[in-house]
């Protein structure tokens, strides 16, 4: 098991969180506290670098949405760098578009009729 950490920085009116290790039901209030201490105020983008991720599970991935909802409620944008594994998960529940930064937005191939 990957040890968790999480740490938040401001760097010219932007905010940038970063995460390594694994996002899971034990973890995921520490992710979550660090994020709102960064967000108070904010306007802009939210940058959540999670590409040291090496699991997420279904608490990380409720997180990731309530974050999204309260950004645009609250006049911030969310944008996700996703790891290997994170990507993978948000991609087959299909919230690629809604929860990662554009440049990782990758579009589903679609599914044939005759199943190949």
């Amino acid at each position: 098991m990957q040890t968790f950490e999480v740490r938040g920085e401001r760097d010219s009116g932007r905010v940038r969180i970063h995460a390594s290790g694994e996002v899971d039901l034990a973890t995921a209030p520490r992710l979550e506290q660090c994020v709102r201490e960064h967000v108070r105020g904010e306007t802009g983008t939210v940058e959540l670098d999670m590409r040291q991720v090496g699991f997420i599970d279904s608490t990380g991935v409720r997180l990731l949405l309530t974050l999204e909802a309260e950004g645009q409620r609250d006049g911030w944008t969310l944008a996700i760098l996703p790891s290997d594994a994170v990507r993978r998960i948000v991609s087959l529940l299909g919230l690629q578009q809604r929860l990662l930064a554009p440049q990782f937005h990758v579009e589903r191939a679609p599914l044939s009729a005759a199943g190949g």
